[in-house]
C-alpha cells in the first residue's frame, strides 16, 4: 500500500515539473491552470489535470497550510458532471516545494453548475470551450 501511495506522489511531482499549464481564470485571490496534455478520453468521460495558485496562504482548519493545490479531475462530458480523483496541497506556488497533503479517493460526481468554475474546466476538458 506504502509503495503505491509513493509510486502515485512521485507521478504527481514528476507530471507538474513538465505540465503545461495555460491559465484559464484568475480574480483577486487565486489563478486557475488547465494542462491540455493531461486530457485523456475514455467514452464519454475525461480526465484533465488542474491547478489552483493562491495569492495568499491557505489554512483550512483540518490540514497544514498551502499556497496551491493540484487537481485530477475527471468529467462527464455527456451527463454535465465532474469529480475530482487525487488531489495534492502545496506549500509553494504553482504546485511546487513540498506535498502538505493529499487525497487519493476519488470524490462523489456532482452536477455542473452553469455559469461556474466547474462549468468553464468540464468545456474544456471536454470540447466544448
Amino acid at each position: 500500500m506504502h509503495k503505491a501511495i509513493l509510486m502515485m506522489l512521485l507521478a504527481v511531482l514528476s507530471s507538474s515539473a513538465m505540465a503545461e499549464w495555460s491559465e484559464v481564470f484568475r480574480d483577486e485571490g487565486f489563478t486557475v491552470y488547465a494542462d491540455p496534455t493531461t486530457i485523456r478520453k475514455a467514452g464519454d468521460r475525461v480526465t484533465m489535470a488542474v491547478l489552483y495558485d493562491y495569492k495568499s496562504v491557505q489554512s483550512p482548519n483540518s490540514s497544514k497550510p498551502y499556497r496551491s493545490s493540484r487537481k485530477q479531475s475527471e468529467y462527464d462530458c455527456k451527463k454535465g458532471q465532474s469529480r475530482i480523483l487525487s488531489l495534492t496541497a502545496h506549500s509553494g506556488n504553482m504546485a511546487e516545494v513540498d506535498i502538505v497533503f493529499s487525497l487519493s479517493k476519488p470524490e462523489e460526481w456532482e452536477p455542473v453548475r452553469p455559469g461556474s468554475l466547474a462549468e468553464l474546466m468540464w468545456k474544456i476538458a471536454c470540447g466544448k470551450a
